[in-house]
């Protein structure tokens, strides 16, 4: 689908919290919406010299995966898209070249920094000629911000950080611990809704706790503790979910669909607070389990097709040089060949100055008979 977001509404765009990023970007039906928007959100990050809700790296990874998760929904409609093919409503097997039109989103699942970078620039350097408004020099502050948060050693930190968040160890909780900050209004709101979720103090002395509370907890703390077997087990954090929600509504039957958030409003206290905890872990593992495959795959596959095309562009340039190098010495070979038969040339008319000239018989005169 093409790019309806219109540019008055993609200059609007300014970065207010993650969660109002996963809010929005969530409401978009097209792919292109969903990238164009999540270029111009994060280009407004402006770097952690900004102190936003999340660090830059951070926002990046969470952006990353809500791009994988829009992949994984296009290709369901699809019988096969190749791995580095971010978009696939853009491929057309049967005509391959316009898949050319899917690069920009690779270099984003590949590179995001470098694609960042440039993106930004770009951003920054369409402002010329605006009007000079108080909001058009915040956004061009935010772009130059981000800009310098790209460039050079910081730029190469914040890749690396972003690259820290993507390697397997413990990435499925902090991924979860993401979804849930931003479906609960950030990492503020993530943590007092945990807060909310405990047990008073009379519940505590008299252990009037359910079976199913008490197993909420333990399977929480299991999946967050790297000591714990259960360490990043969405398996059994879903079953610990699923078993409060019936605890709540024994009528809720799983199988016929996820429960509905009227039915959660409709209790009070912590009772609320877990029945919507519960309901939220639900969700973020369903998108979790949806994203991971994908997420990986596309990542692995782009970077690959770039590095082979530097590696390739490389072998070329490498080719070029030697062949120049080569038409150079054959040149210069030839320019000696033909410096040295111009000399020798030179030696032998010089040469002849010097060579014996013989006496030529004087003509003698005739005599008459």
């Amino acid at each position: 689908m093409p790019l309806t977001l219109t540019q008055q509404e993609l200059n609007e765009i300014k970065y207010v919290s993650m969660a109002d990023y996963v809010r929005r970007v969530d409401r978009l039906r097209s792919f292109e919406d969903k990238i164009a928007f999540t270029t111009h959100y994060l280009a407004r990050h402006g770097g952690d010299g900004n102190h936003r809700d999340y660090s830059f790296a951070e926002a990046i990874h969470i952006a990353k995966m809500k791009i994988a998760e829009a992949s994984a929904k296009a290709r369901e409609e699809f019988v096969h898209v190749p791995d580095d093919v971010v978009n696939p409503e853009i491929y057309d097997l049967h005509h391959q070249d316009e898949a050319l039109n899917d690069r920009p989103n690779q270099l984003f699942m590949a590179d995001p920094t470098e694609y960042l970078y440039n993106e930004s620039i770009r951003l920054a350097q369409e402002m010329q000629g605006v009007e000079n408004s108080e909001e058009n020099q915040q956004r061009l502050m935010d772009y130059q911000m981000t800009i310098t948060s790209l460039f050079g050693n910081a730029g190469s930190e914040v890749e690396h950080k972003a690259g820290e968040l993507e390697v397997s160890e413990g990435r499925t909780t902090r991924d979860i611990e993401f979804r849930l900050e931003c479906k609960m209004g950030g990492p503020l709101g993530f943590e007092k809704a945990i807060e909310a979720t405990k047990p008073g103090v009379l519940s505590s002395m008299f252990g009037t706790r359910s079976v199913a509370s008490r197993n909420l907890d333990e399977a929480w703390k299991a999946f967050n503790n790297p000591d714990h077997v259960y360490h990043g087990n969405m398996d059994t954090l879903d079953k610990a979910a699923i078993q409060y929600l019936q605890h709540r509504f024994p009528r809720w039957n799983p199988s016929e669909g996820m429960i509905s958030l009227n039915m959660i409003n409709r209790l009070s206290g912590t009772a609320k607070s877990r029945a919507l905890l519960s309901y939220n872990i639900l969700q973020a593992t369903a998108e979790q389990r949806k994203m991971e495959g994908v997420y990986d795959k596309i990542t692995e596959a782009t970077r690959q097709k770039f590095a082979d095309e530097r590696a390739a562009a490389a072998g070329a340039l490498n080719e070029e040089n030697e062949q120049f190098q080569q038409d150079l010495n054959d040149q210069l070979g030839k320019d000696d060949e033909a410096a040295e038969f111009d000399q020798e040339q030179a030696n032998r008319d010089y040469a002849k100055n010097f060579e014996a000239v013989e006496d030529e018989p004087e003509e003698q005169a005739e005599v008459e008979p």
